[in-house]
Formats: structure tokens, sequence, C-alpha cells
């Protein structure tokens, strides 16, 4: 899905090449501008804590489940975000505490990113 940026991975069988294999294309991918991916994986395969671990390891997070290939079978979509701008100034806060916490925030972010 070139047109919005996004890639959707299709796990059916997680092992470790496989996974391998989605994080260097997801690797390129972002060079190439793609902002979101996802990885979907049928629930009733083995493997689903070692693939957490190899994905959560490279920026993705759980984010729910799905009617896996929109059948009656039900999958575990994994996500991630490419790099994005956050307009920190456009941020409202009233409270110091708050505005600490943004700035927190605002360092971890632009000391993390990639690009």
């Amino acid at each position: 899905q070139r047109a919005q940026g996004s890639v959707i991975f299709d796990l059916e069988r997680p092992g470790l090449q496989a996974v391998e294999s989605i994080l260097a294309a997801w690797r390129d991918l972002r060079r190439d501008g793609f902002q979101y991916a996802a990885v979907e994986v049928p629930l009733d395969r083995a493997g689903l804590s070692p693939l957490y671990e190899q994905l959560s390891s490279h920026g993705f997070f759980t984010a729910g489940f799905v009617p896996y290939r929109f059948s009656d079978r039900l999958g575990l979509r994994f996500q991630a975000l490419g790099p994005t701008k956050v307009a920190f100034d456009q941020i409202k806060v009233v409270s110091d505490a708050a505005r600490r916490l943004l700035e927190t925030v605002k360092n971890e972010y632009s000391a993390s990113r990639p690009l």
C-alpha cells in the first residue's frame, strides 16, 4: 500500500528466518518513506512468545486481535510506526508537572529518533 505508506505482513508460520525477513523489509520500507507496518499471525500457531520478543525489540507493539485473513480464525496484530515528527510546540499544558513531563517526553523522543 505504497500510496498510504503502509504495509501488512502475513505471518502464517512464525519462525526466526521469517521474522528476520520481515524486519529487514520493514527497515528498507522505512527508508523509502513508509510510516506504518503490521504483522498478523494466527493465534493457533506455536511460538507467539518468541515472536513477540523479537518484534517488540524492533519497535513493534501488540495492537490487538483480528479475524485472521478475514476468517473465523483469530489472529494477533503487531504494529510499528516509522519516524514521525511531533509538533511539541502545539501541545498545551496547564501545570508545572505537565510541563516537566512534556519536556521529558520531548527529550526522550529527540534522543531516540533515528533520522
